[in-house]
């Protein structure tokens, strides 16, 4: 019983076992037939390669999917000087890895700064005039499952006593926040 004529004789049976093979063995069947049925190579129309690959990272990396976040203050009353708070919240995901990542987040305490861990917004037109505020976030660190979104609340404060006496005007502030892996 052949399968087929190619050149006038006959091809040779393609037995194909009863039991179930192991793994790949149902692909190295249909490789066969594949190969056994393909057209005469004088009378094909021309063959090319198609290279395919993919990576999947062995380490964990985490990022912000938020590009950016605003902490407006809003107007300070130097005549009534309470301690001011806002938040913003950002989303973050970590890929990669095992199925939970340990991540920790850190500051570069912004432009103007006046030592570590002490951020300052500057005047925008008075260059030597800074407030000083604090900067927090929530979670700062922790595990959380790969590839979930997950949300991080910053928080400003600017304390009352430190706008009492501030030069009237307009004071920002730029910060970087990163996140590690």
């Amino acid at each position: 019983m052949g399968i087929g004529k190619r050149g006038g004789r006959a091809a040779a049976p393609l037995l194909i076992p009863r039991t179930p093979l192991v793994l790949g063995g149902t692909f190295i069947v249909l490789l066969a037939l594949v190969v056994l049925s393909a057209p005469d190579p004088a009378i094909a129309g021309g063959t090319m390669s198609v290279s395919v690959s993919a990576v999947i990272p062995a380490a964990s990396n985490c990022r912000f999917r938020t590009a950016s976040a605003t902490l407006d203050f809003g107007l300070l009353d130097p005549g009534n000087p309470a301690n001011a708070m806002v938040n913003a919240t950002v989303g973050f995901r970590c890929n990669g890895g095992p199925r939970n990542v340990t991540f920790a987040i850190s500051s570069n305490d912004g432009l103007h700064e006046s030592s570590p861990g002490a951020p300052r917004m500057r005047h925008n037109v008075q260059l030597t005039e800074f407030l000083p505020y604090s900067l927090a976030w929530n979670p700062a660190s922790g595990t959380v499952p790969r590839n979930q979104d997950q949300l991080l609340t910053v928080t400003g404060t600017v304390l009352g006593a430190s706008y009492g006496s501030a030069a009237v005007g307009a004071y920002s502030d730029t910060v970087t926040l990163s996140i590690l892996p």
